[in-house]
């Protein structure tokens, strides 16, 4: 237990926690973190010198791709909620600097230490507390509080799934004239369950009400209405799906899996047959999640060291055929095989690529092969391409022979792929990511990056969607701003290896709470195989990807900006509002939902998306205590809303 330290003026703080004991002044913290000390309101003063652990540089040896120079890391002191001293980022190399702080009278000191975004991702110790001082009366005391009071976490907020029918997932679905339809109708509920179209289908359609399953082509172009009913003995559902045929694939943002974040390199047919039975067992399947997609790794390469290949012989060999098409490495014995079995489970397929000679992890590129690379695909049964910049630096800069690049410069590589998909008899979603420009939905681009690689870093998640919500105005159905996938569940990175996330419950609900307003395409980036029962809960609600999915309005604004809580408002097609408020310190606070600040109606009824309840009627604001980094993610509508079961201990 720890105890009480009498600290006198300029007394320094020396605590014993069990067998742990702080080296005299210094505390290590990890970033983000934070450290709660309880006084008796007789400190007066706060001081210690910041700056980033040693051992920080032992990690960039550790790991050669770390760009330690972008590391960025800040100190903040908070006293009884108020934040009282901040060292704003600062960099390794920038040394150490001292912060001190006014907190007389305080009963609660935070110390936090805040990851600025450029992260490694690393648990290693990387904040220093040097020289930590608490001064006051002779007689005031401190007491660490390691309790956890002050940081509850969330649990699983999603209850089970109500037993009557509820379709969710996409509600509108872009195809070319002609080209394949595969559509999985996500619908939710008590089985049995009879699932019918409410009419006949249009020519060339067919419906497997057992697999759930849309399939065929349509010649003419134009709005199919296709209206489906779903019922069960707790009662029916129904939804009318918008199949469009013309030039735009994508109209709601896609919901998927990619391999990297899980797998990276070690990626294999076996795996990801596991993670579409996963999909399908878990019950994503049946809330809208589509795409299962490989990044980089499926192919051979002749530019892979055998340490990177970890000596694996499949995955080292001749990249192309004789007449240059791509081979995939040893651990895909059957791209078309593989495609046919996500088909059939009504789950689609993507793959990875680059416009240089290599990929990121240095496999085989598509540099001088895009025709014929889009061929290939296309025969195999893809249906998502995301397409990498690495290794065209090199060719870009012979390209522009000294001159300064245009935006031209940098879309050429990435209109040169997406010309050739055009070509195919086969609809693939085009992803773009990298290259140092957005690419306009005129050349091609169905996702366009918003962010780098994202970490499992609260600084980082923070980061990209601020910068996705700066950008994702211009999205609209057929191009959406992606922010990159989502960091939740069993990750695997070249730091940690295999782990759990390091983001917290409370921060995973508003980071998937967050990507859901930004109608952010929804790409998991986690091990399928060791999924648990929170983050399935996190995954299948249906009220928040309802959310995601609704494109009738533009993407959320931002409305609050400020040091202590973000704001997000999109309006829905239903007339309702989404509103997403972020507690962005490291402790519990009360928020304030002033209805007429987020621009609402002074009148609103108030539902709450995670626990899928109603909250009540308010007037003028909603009140509601967050924990440290934790979302409050509502429903508001301006009319009565109808019966339905309110909220247990709304209050958190």
């Amino acid at each position: 237990m720890v105890r009480f330290m009498a600290v006198g003026a300029g007394a320094l703080l020396a605590l014993a926690l069990g067998a742990a004991t702080f080296e005299g002044t210094t505390l290590r913290m990890k970033a983000p973190a934070a450290r709660f000390f309880r006084t008796d309101g007789a400190v007066t003063r706060f001081s210690a010198t910041v700056g980033f652990d040693p051992a920080i540089y032992t990690l960039k040896r550790k790991y050669e791709g770390a760009h330690l120079r972008e590391t960025l890391m800040g100190f903040r002191v908070y006293a009884d909620g108020r934040l009282v001293a901040d060292t704003g980022l600062v960099k390794p190399g920038d040394g150490t600097r001292a912060i001190e702080a006014d907190v007389a009278g305080a009963r609660l000191i935070v110390l936090e230490s805040v990851d600025g975004g450029y992260w490694l991702g690393t648990p290693q110790l990387l904040a220093l507390w040097q020289d930590v001082r608490f001064a006051g009366a002779p007689d005031a005391r401190v007491q660490e509080d390691v309790s956890g009071a002050e940081t509850p976490q969330f649990g699983i907020l999603t209850p089970d799934a109500a037993p009557a029918p509820h379709f969710t997932g996409a509600w509108q679905y872009g195809v070319r004239p002609r080209s394949p339809v595969l559509h999985r109708i996500a619908v939710v509920g008590a089985g049995p369950m009879a699932l019918s179209v409410d009419g006949p289908l249009p020519k060339g359609l067919a419906f497997d009400a057992k697999r759930r399953l849309l399939t065929g082509a349509l010649e003419a172009r134009g709005d199919y209405r296709i209206p489906f009913v779903a019922k069960n003995a707790h009662g029916q559902a129904r939804r009318t799906l918008v199949i469009s045929v013309g030039d735009k694939l994508c109209l709601t943002p896609p919901m998927g899996w990619s391999a990297w974040n899980a797998w990276r390199c070690e990626i294999t047919d076996g795996i990801v047959r596991d993670t579409a039975r996963a999909f399908v067992e878990k019950g994503l399947a049946d809330t809208g999640w589509t795409y299962v997609n490989l990044d980089d790794g499926w192919q051979y390469g002749a530019h892979v060291s055998a340490e990177s290949a970890r000596n694996d012989p499949k995955r080292r060999g001749k990249t192309r055929n004789d007449d240059g098409t791509i081979r995939p490495n040893g651990h895909f014995p059957d791209m078309k095989a593989l495609a046919d079995h996500l088909h059939a489970l009504g789950l689609k397929f993507g793959i990875y690529s680059s416009p240089g000679p290599w990929t990121c992890a240095r496999y085989e590129g598509s540099y001088g092969h895009e025709a014929q690379d889009a061929a290939t695909w296309s025969a195999w049964g893809v249906d998502y391409v995301k397409y990498d910049w690495c290794s065209y630096t090199e060719i870009f800069q012979k390209e522009l022979a000294g001159r300064a690049p245009t935006d031209e410069d940098r879309i050429k590589p990435f209109r040169i792929l997406y010309r050739e998909l055009l070509q195919q008899p086969r609809d693939m979603v085009y992803s773009f990511s990298g290259g140092g420009a957005r690419l306009g939905e005129e050349n091609g681009a169905n996702l366009y990056r918003t962010w780098g690689d994202l970490k499992d870093g609260w600084g980082c998640v923070l980061n990209a969607a601020r910068s996705t919500a700066a950008r994702c105005q211009s999205s609209h159905p057929g191009y959406w701003a992606d922010p990159d996938m989502l960091v939740v569940g069993r990750l695997h990175t070249g730091v940690l290896g295999e782990h759990d996330t390091l983001l917290t419950p409370n921060e995973q609900y508003a980071h998937v709470s967050m990507w859901s307003i930004l109608n952010a395409p929804l790409i998991l980036g986690c091990r399928m195989n060791a999924l648990d029962a929170f983050t399935t809960r996190l995954l299948v609600n249906p009220e928040v990807i309802d959310i995601n999915q609704d494109v009738a309005y533009p993407p959320a604004r931002l409305v609050i900006d400020a040091d202590d809580e973000w704001a997000f408002v999109k309006e829905l097609r239903d007339g309702s509002k989404a509103v997403c408020v972020v507690n962005l310190r490291p402790f519990r606070r009360r928020v304030k939902v002033d209805f007429r600040r987020l621009g609402l109606a002074d009148e609103v009824t108030v539902r709450d998306v995670w626990r899928r309840c109603g909250l009540g009627a308010f007037k003028g604001a909603y009140d509601v205590e967050l924990p440290p980094h934790a979302p409050l993610y509502i429903r508001v509508r301006t009319h009565a809303a109808s019966a339905e079961a309110p909220c247990r201990d709304c209050d958190r």
